[in-house]
């Protein structure tokens, strides 16, 4: 028989189909990670407002607030907060010839309670004319503080945004940039963890197995399409 267009035309529309999927099944297991398709791991995450627009603090109990600058947001207090408060309650301390480089600390800020009202205070350190340090505090408006630390929410990653414009937001990978301030007209607000569902074990591994078995499959594909078309040629 003569040669037949039609056949031809057939099997090289197969050997395109069989590379095409071929492909997409050895890259599955990288879709999977960055699409998160088939992760069972869930994590629900919900807006909490931790301060009004003119600066007023408000942290519900159980709530942590995770800023670099801020020490004593946290829950419970860290050592380091409760050297700070007691510091501030002194009204500061004097360090004979110890060099201010050891005084140094990453944070800027340290926020205190007293008498139910809340401050910021701005850490300070001056040196005396004798050599000495002078370690105190400087009080700064709270509005002042948070807005210079917080992120606004245009700038917020898509899931932060989500949390606080919806209320909640649902993900398989943890947010990075929960508990972190975040910065709207209505106030200030932190994205937290309210439900976390973490699959390790068997299903796990069984969700990991099938993505490198496509895998394998896909490579399979792509060498019977790559024989056949070289036969072809």
């Amino acid at each position: 028989m003569g040669w037949s267009p039609s056949g031809s035309s057939d099997a090289r529309y197969r050997q395109w189909v069989g590379l095409l999927v071929g492909v997409l099944l050895l890259a599955n297991p990288l879709v999977v990670g960055v699409t998160d398709v088939g992760d069972p791991d869930r994590y629900r995450y919900e807006a909490i407002q931790v301060a009004s627009p003119d600066g007023t603090v408000d942290v519900p109990a159980g709530i942590d607030v995770r800023e670099r600058e801020i020490l004593c947001l946290q829950t419970p207090p860290t050592r380091a907060c409760m050297v700070e408060r007691a510091i501030i309650e002194r009204g500061g301390i004097t360090y004979d010839g110890l060099p201010r480089q050891i005084l140094t600390a990453d944070y800027t800020y340290v926020y205190d309670e007293i008498d139910g009202t809340d401050r910021f205070y701005r850490v300070t350190t001056t040196e005396t004319s004798t050599g000495e340090i002078d370690y105190s505090h400087e009080r700064v408006a709270n509005q002042q503080v948070l807005r210079s630390v917080a992120t606004p929410l245009q700038r917020a990653p898509r899931g932060v945004q989500t949390a606080i414009e919806s209320g909640s937001y649902v993900t398989s990978d943890p947010l990075e940039a929960a508990e972190t301030l975040v910065r709207t007209e209505q106030g200030y607000y932190v994205v937290h963890a309210t439900e976390v569902h973490e699959t390790s074990g068997e299903r796990l591994l069984v969700v990991r197995a099938l993505q490198w078995v496509a895998g394998a499959v896909g490579v399979f594909l792509i060498y019977r399409s790559g024989v056949r078309a070289g036969r072809r040629g």
